[in-house]
Protein backbone atom coordinates (compact mmCIF):
# COMPACT_ATOMS: atom_id res chain seq x y z
CA UNK A 1 0.00 0.00 0.00
CA UNK A 2 1.04 3.68 0.05
CA UNK A 3 2.89 2.97 3.35
CA UNK A 4 5.18 0.03 1.86
CA UNK A 5 5.68 2.45 -1.04
CA UNK A 6 6.85 5.11 1.30
CA UNK A 7 9.30 2.66 2.64
CA UNK A 8 10.86 1.36 -0.56
CA UNK A 9 11.10 4.96 -1.52
CA UNK A 10 13.01 5.74 1.16
CA UNK A 11 15.20 2.63 1.09
CA UNK A 12 15.90 3.49 -2.82
CA UNK A 13 16.80 6.90 -1.62
CA UNK A 14 19.34 5.74 1.06
CA UNK A 15 20.63 3.28 -1.24
CA UNK A 16 20.98 5.42 -4.47
CA UNK A 17 22.67 8.48 -2.15
CA UNK A 18 25.33 6.23 -0.42
CA UNK A 19 28.25 5.55 -1.50
CA UNK A 20 27.51 1.60 -2.61
CA UNK A 21 28.88 0.28 -5.77
CA UNK A 22 25.14 -0.55 -7.35
CA UNK A 23 21.38 -0.65 -6.75
CA UNK A 24 18.74 -3.24 -7.59
CA UNK A 25 15.59 -2.71 -9.75
CA UNK A 26 12.55 -4.49 -9.27
CA UNK A 27 11.92 -7.36 -11.78
CA UNK A 28 8.38 -8.52 -12.96
CA UNK A 29 7.56 -12.64 -13.54
CA UNK A 30 6.59 -13.26 -16.76
CA UNK A 31 7.08 -17.08 -16.52
CA UNK A 32 7.83 -19.61 -14.24
CA UNK A 33 9.27 -23.62 -14.75
CA UNK A 34 9.99 -25.11 -11.32
CA UNK A 35 12.17 -23.07 -9.64
CA UNK A 36 13.34 -21.07 -12.39
CA UNK A 37 12.07 -17.84 -13.47
CA UNK A 38 11.91 -15.69 -16.48
CA UNK A 39 11.80 -11.98 -15.83
CA UNK A 40 11.57 -8.89 -17.98
CA UNK A 41 13.69 -8.89 -20.82
CA UNK A 42 14.62 -12.54 -21.21
CA UNK A 43 16.59 -12.84 -17.94
CA UNK A 44 16.48 -15.49 -15.75
CA UNK A 45 16.69 -15.80 -11.65
CA UNK A 46 15.94 -18.71 -9.23
CA UNK A 47 13.04 -17.95 -7.60
CA UNK A 48 13.51 -21.48 -5.03
CA UNK A 49 14.41 -19.19 -1.78
CA UNK A 50 10.78 -17.29 -2.08
CA UNK A 51 7.82 -18.50 -1.41
CA UNK A 52 5.24 -18.90 -3.92
CA UNK A 53 6.10 -16.54 -6.75
CA UNK A 54 4.06 -16.63 -9.77
CA UNK A 55 3.74 -14.45 -13.86
CA UNK A 56 3.08 -10.98 -12.43
CA UNK A 57 5.37 -10.34 -8.93
CA UNK A 58 8.35 -8.60 -8.98
CA UNK A 59 11.10 -9.46 -7.16
CA UNK A 60 14.43 -7.95 -6.15
CA UNK A 61 17.22 -10.24 -7.95
CA UNK A 62 21.07 -10.31 -7.58
CA UNK A 63 23.34 -12.60 -8.74
CA UNK A 64 20.99 -14.23 -10.50
CA UNK A 65 18.60 -15.09 -7.45
CA UNK A 66 15.56 -13.34 -6.46
CA UNK A 67 16.09 -12.40 -2.51
CA UNK A 68 12.77 -10.32 -2.87
CA UNK A 69 9.64 -10.36 -3.80
CA UNK A 70 8.57 -6.76 -3.66
CA UNK A 71 4.72 -5.66 -3.64
CA UNK A 72 3.31 -4.46 -7.02
CA UNK A 73 2.84 -0.92 -5.62
CA UNK A 74 5.84 -0.92 -4.17
CA UNK A 75 8.25 -2.00 -7.20
CA UNK A 76 5.82 0.34 -9.34
CA UNK A 77 6.73 3.16 -6.91
CA UNK A 78 10.73 2.15 -7.32
CA UNK A 79 10.48 1.86 -10.78
CA UNK A 80 9.15 5.53 -10.71
CA UNK A 81 11.87 6.64 -8.33
CA UNK A 82 14.76 5.31 -10.72
CA UNK A 83 13.40 6.83 -13.74
CA UNK A 84 13.03 9.95 -12.21
CA UNK A 85 16.46 9.98 -10.76
CA UNK A 86 18.14 8.82 -13.94
CA UNK A 87 16.45 11.82 -15.94
CA UNK A 88 18.07 14.18 -13.51
CA UNK A 89 21.24 12.70 -13.94
CA UNK A 90 21.21 12.77 -18.22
Amino acid sequence: GASGARTALVFFQKLLYTECMCFVIPLQITATHGTTATLENALTADIGALESCSVGDYVIVTSGIAVLKVDALDAKAMRSQIKETYDELS
